[in-house]
């Protein structure tokens, strides 16, 4: 089970908005010996990832709330979130390569729009697909 730590930050009706706290480093990167992707995580950072669950009853603004995820789970999420933009950027780049054969066009030129086209495609997908609910195995506070 994967767990996050939380804090309810907004209560809006029947809503409770957790504010997703940053993951530490883990063990060996805190040890100075791990892969960097500490490094990589500031540099990328959109800010604190917000939730909004079912407002459980007893919970106030400022608790603590742990969500927890089941590991299949976060698999699924992310093959969708990396799977997806690579398929649509091969199925790309092969259409683009047959287009040019039938048309006379460059290939490489072809190609690399199409798959430019299809990489596109699917960031846009997985960006509308993102506010989908991620299954929770348990939220306890």
């Amino acid at each position: 089970m994967i767990c996050q730590q939380g804090r309810l930050v907004a209560i809006d009706r029947q809503r409770a908005l957790i504010e997703v706290l940053p993951g530490k480093a883990c063990a060996t990167c805190r040890a100075g010996r791990g892969c960097g992707m500490a490094i990589f995580s500031g540099w990328f950072a959109r800010g604190p990832l917000r939730v909004a669950l079912p407002l459980e009853p007893g919970w106030k603004r400022g608790d603590s709330i742990a969500l927890e995820i089941p590991p299949g789970a976060l698999l699924r999420l992310a093959w969708f979130a990396y799977g997806v933009p690579l398929l649509l950027l091969l199925a790309g780049l092969a259409a683009g390569m047959v287009v040019a054969h039938f048309t006379g066009l460059n290939q490489d030129l072809a190609a690399a729009v199409a798959g430019a086209l299809g990489l596109a495609g699917g960031i846009v997908l997985i960006r509308r697909g993102a506010g989908r609910e991620i299954p929770l195995a348990g939220v306890r506070r």
